[in-house]
Order: structure tokens, then sequence, then C-alpha cells
């Protein structure tokens, strides 16, 4: 909690790197797999993806955090999907991004409530179970790489976040 706070308070300096995405979706997985227990997960990772410049680290995070969401939207059991790809001219014309989407089969967020998710302090779990500070964080971390974040959702269908990231220019 305490650097979620931290996190959300300042901007903290990226350590910029050209990363694989797909290694760091990899890591990302096994840092949570005892969290799978009853998801079937489904990696559609293409390889040889351009590299993107990222902070490792904070992409992890990223990435831990709506793994963990998808998680708990799916308490009994569901499928949660993580695909990678390469999108045309995201941001500029003639310019590449590489796109993450991870998607679950759970509960889904009303639309009132997908207005209000990057709120800081908004949750809708119990008390004692979520800050309300994690898509916060989410989002000012893509932001920081000057990618951009999407979320789509349907009750009772699941969730899809879908994260576009820059290629850095040759």
């Amino acid at each position: 909690i305490v650097i979620q706070l931290l996190d959300f308070s300042r901007a903290t300096k990226l350590e910029l790197h050209p990363e694989n995405i797909g290694s760091i979706l990899e890591g990302s997985l096994d840092l949570v797999k005892k969290e799978l227990k009853n998801i079937q997960v489904v990696k559609e990772i293409r390889e040889g993806l351009p590299k993107v410049l990222v902070d490792k680290n904070k992409l992890t995070q990223v990435f831990i955090n709506l793994f963990v969401n998808a998680v708990h939207a799916m308490p009994e059991s569901g499928k949660l999907t993580i695909r990678s790809f390469l999108k045309d001219a995201s941001f500029e014309p003639g310019e590449n991004a590489v796109v993450v989407e991870i998607e679950d089969t759970g509960a889904g967020i009303s639309e009132e409530n997908l207005k209000k998710i990057f709120n800081p302090f908004f949750t809708t779990k119990g008390q004692g179970k979520g800050t309300g500070l994690g898509l916060s964080v989410t989002r000012n971390i893509i932001s920081m790489h000057k990618g951009l974040i999407e979320v789509k959702s349907q009750v009772n269908k699941g969730t899809r976040v879908i994260i576009t990231l820059r290629i850095p220019n040759e």
C-alpha cells in the first residue's frame, strides 16, 4: 500500500530500456501463478515483436495489478487471455505500436463504475480488500510511458484492458 501511495503521489523517474514485451508478460505471470489456481490462462503472446522502450519494473507492476484484478473478478474460475501484437499508426501516421490485451471472463464492470475505475481510492472491493489505487497507479505508469490504456467491460461477461505502447524510432 505504501509503495502504491508513493507511486501515486509522485511521478518517479522511469528507467527506460528496450525490452521484449513477451518476456515482461511471462515474468509477471510467473509472479502471480499461485493466484491463478482455478483460472485457465490462454497466452497469445506474439513472438518477434519489436522491443518497446519501457521501465521493466514499472510495467511488471502494471501487469501484476491487472492479472490480480482479473483473478478477483473470477473468484470461482474463469479464463484469462493475454495477447500481444503489433498495431499500425497508433499514435502518428506510419508509427507502429505494441499492444497488450488482458481479458477475463469475470463479473465485468458496470457502465457507471467504468467511468470511475481510474479515480484514486475508488474500489468496489470490500473493506480491507483493496486500496482503490491499483488502476490509478496503472494509468499513471502507462501515461509516464506516453502510452494509452483503455478498458472495455460488460457485466457478467468480462473485462478487456488494452495497453498500447510506442515502438522507439530506430
